[in-house]
């Protein structure tokens, strides 16, 4: 009870920034890359491996391409994205 009045109201979910981890900065990154772009960057060949395992992409024709459990990941980022690039 003492502390009850310092509490602050939770701000409508709206009205707040998402937040993008960094997995999701990643994949949205690398989405659309080739396998041999991947190969080349030592960097990026690590984190592709991770998204890989996880299920969050796959190569299609040696594409990155997101799964489906990827396009679940990436859905509040890309509707995100989706105003500000008009």
């Amino acid at each position: 009870m003492l502390f009850s009045s310092l509490r602050r109201k939770a701000e409508p979910r709206r009205d707040r920034p998402r937040y993008v981890s960094s997995l999701q900065r990643d994949v949205r990154k690398y989405l659309g890359w080739s396998r041999q772009d991947v190969e080349a960057d030592y960097s990026a060949n690590r984190s592709v491996h991770t998204i890989l395992t996880i299920g969050y992409m796959e190569y299609v024709d040696d594409i990155l391409v997101l799964t489906e459990k990827g396009e679940l990941l990436m859905q509040n980022v890309m509707e995100q994205q989706a105003p500000a690039a008009e």
